[in-house]
């Protein structure tokens, strides 16, 4: 089947929902895809791609990770008169191989997996939203398990045009599309690209709301399959599989107006190039939004946060110059959450204390909710990575983060009440982590090569209890101030807990902690 993706643009994967039980609409952040079920059906949607998109040997079947977001796409190169691109055969993850197009060819990986995670048998569908009414210049590719493919018709989208081609699995010959429980389809969409006469006026047809992307929604359906019978003619022909018998008994035929109504609701990545557009799509978040930076952005932007609204902002390795003040509302909405991932902060001057501010000193700021800030890159002269001003905040978690020489600190917390998880992350600034009023917190798997203090905990003159746990890291400074130790205590912390269970501790015993009592419960 020959389709069209947008020359030197970027392709979206969307944003998620998981439905079980009723036709009721349930959002799932915890993932970056769409399903929906009936019965006591559960699956999971998830995209893989290979590592090196080179086509590697037809027995390497650990050359894939996770589908990233807003890749570059540009005409293909060494088309034959048919107008395709050669192929090598590739072992697949779950397995079965197929033929496949090579990245130096200009194609793009995007396998599209459905897995059963439920206890019941399934039959499987997923529905494909190629943004435009007019594909022809797309060239795209299915494992022959998923069938031809119906094109459904178009539908319209928050504003943009798309194309609904829907495919039932069907399976190996004999398992009449039976997916069964804990078992893994192969993929439906496996690649794309651009045919090579694309030319400018093909892009302007194609990306139908004008942001500059090429947007792909991807939504399964899964019904359980006991109770269906296949439709046979008069002389006992199959005119409709079991499958199809069971998906549009479930959720209705495969129509534009069902597609419409299907499609509703799922929240495209929301594309953004400018200050503006990023500050705009953060005031008008939806539940399950990913913001995803296009290119670099310098300035402020403030995350408002909303009863019942998770966001997510995507810099696609990009670099934001500036701050990011997450507002709570003094509310601490339980339902509500922010996820800051995949950028690079770096910037000469920015106009607080940190780049990512949990309030900003403002007690109706206060009292920020679930916080996540992963893979991210901070660079600059004395600056915090993440601080939290006058407290109350529930979990904050940093994962995976590079904090580089020059910065101050990764984290300055005022008092994180309770979730506070710092992990995988590798840390090279003057301090690593200032914990004033908090109760506790979690590190594991961080490596400190720092000049300060590693971790710091309490306030002089107070009493601070609490539990720590700094589990299997490497802490190091060269303590450049001979008063700092890896770990320090201040105040009263005859109840407190340091828990440093498979951590190794670089320094003399004079420097590794200081300020314990007698009282002070240390684990090693």
């Amino acid at each position: 089947m020959k389709r069209s993706v947008l020359m030197a643009l970027c392709i979206m994967l969307c944003a998620s929902l998981a439905i079980g039980g009723t036709m009721a609409y349930l959002k799932d952040t915890a993932s970056n895809v769409n399903v929906m079920t009936l019965g006591n059906v559960a699956i999971e949607q998830f995209e893989l791609e290979r590592i090196d998109g080179t086509g590697a040997a037809a027995d390497s079947t650990e050359n894939f990770t996770e589908f990233a977001q807003a890749k570059p796409l540009v005409p293909a190169v060494r088309e034959d008169e048919n107008g395709n691109l050669p192929t090598s055969e590739q072992q697949l993850p779950y397995g079965g191989s197929m033929p496949m197009w090579s990245a130096e060819d200009n194609a793009v990986d995007k396998l599209v997996y459905v897995k059963n995670t439920g206890k019941t048998d399934a039959y499987v569908r997923t529905l494909i939203a190629f943004e435009g009414a007019d594909l022809e210049m797309l060239h795209v590719a299915t494992h022959p398990f998923w069938g031809e493919g119906v094109e459904v018709g178009t539908i319209e989208v928050e504003g943009a045009t798309y194309t609904v081609v829907a495919y039932v699995y069907q399976g190996a010959e004999g398992t009449n599309g039976l997916l069964k429980a804990g078992e893994v389809t192969l993929p439906s969409l496996t690649q794309m690209y651009l045919c090579s006469t694309a030319e400018y006026a093909d892009i302007v047809e194609m990306d139908s709301n004008g942001n500059g992307t090429y947007e792909v929604i991807v939504l399964s359906q899964a019904v359980q399959a006991t109770g269906f019978k296949a439709e046979l003619d008069a002389n006992g022909n199959v005119v409709k599989s079991v499958a199809d018998v069971a998906l549009d008994t479930a959720f209705g035929a495969m129509t534009a107006e069902k597609a419409a109504e299907w499609f509703t609701g799922l929240n495209p990545v929301k594309s953004v190039s400018t200050l503006a557009e990023l500050q705009a799509a953060l005031n008008a978040a939806e539940d399950g939004d990913v913001v995803m930076m296009l290119n670099d952005i310098a300035g402020d932007v403030t995350v408002t946060q909303k009863k019942g609204v998770h966001v997510t902002i995507d810099g696609n390795g990009n670099t934001f110059a500036g701050a990011i003040v997450v507002d709570g509302k003094s509310a601490r909405y339980a339902t509500a959450g922010v996820t800051i991932k995949n950028v690079n902060f770096e910037a000469e001057a920015i106009s607080k204390d940190a780049y990512i501010n949990l309030g900003n000193g403002n007690n109706a700021t206060r009292y920020t909710s679930n916080v996540t800030v992963d893979n991210c890159t901070f660079s600059g002269d004395g600056k915090v990575a993440v601080k939290s001003y006058t407290g109350g905040d529930h979990n904050l978690t940093v994962n995976a983060c590079v904090v580089n020489a020059g910065m101050h600190s990764l984290a300055q917390v005022t008092n994180v009440e309770k979730g506070l998880t710092i992990t995988n992350c590798e840390v090279y600034s003057k301090n690593g982590v200032n914990l004033n009023s908090t109760p506790s917190m979690v590190m594991e798997g961080c490596t400190f090569d720092i000049q300060g203090y590693a971790v710091r905990v309490g306030v002089n003159n107070t009493t601070n209890s609490g539990s720590f746990k700094v589990l299997n890291s490497t802490l190091k400074s060269s303590f450049d101030d001979p008063t700092d130790a890896l770990i320090m205590f201040r105040g009263n912390v005859d109840a407190a807990t340091m828990d440093l269970t498979g951590t190794v501790l670089e320094a003399d015993d004079a420097h590794q902690i200081k300020g314990a009592s007698a009282s002070t419960t240390i684990i090693k």
